[in-house]
């Protein structure tokens, strides 16, 4: 399933949020919601590019998007650009396998049991 443009936007308030990790959380919440319509989550990511507008953003992004998922992480493209709609900082795209997260190995090197 390819998973496209995403952003970090309040849906009660259709605002961004003020914090940089409140926006993150918000925009993997959205990404996971539509994972979950289509009866995967999000460790069934395979592949995943964040568009971000400040770079410096990279370490509040990772705080809130390394706890969301329970196994491997998928391989991720974090890009910079000049500006995204709506006033975000990040947009996020992805890739997913149904039942990708229980072939993943863990982050140990273990592969999971099934």
């Amino acid at each position: 399933m390819y998973v496209s443009g995403h952003l970090g936007i309040d849906p009660k308030s259709g605002k961004v949020p003020s914090s940089p990790e409140e926006e993150a959380l918000q925009v993997m919440r959205s990404v996971e919601r539509t994972l979950q319509d289509a009866g995967m989550t999000l460790d069934d990511l395979v592949s995943v590019e964040v568009y971000c507008t400040d770079l410096k953003l990279y370490s509040a992004f990772n705080r809130t998007y390394a706890p969301l998922f329970h196994r491997a992480y998928p391989a991720r493209d974090f890009i910079g650009v000049k500006e995204l709609l709506f006033g975000a900082h990040f947009e996020v795209m992805g890739v997913a396998v149904r039942h990708a997260g229980e072939n993943k190995k863990s982050t140990d090197g273990a592969v999971p049991s099934r």
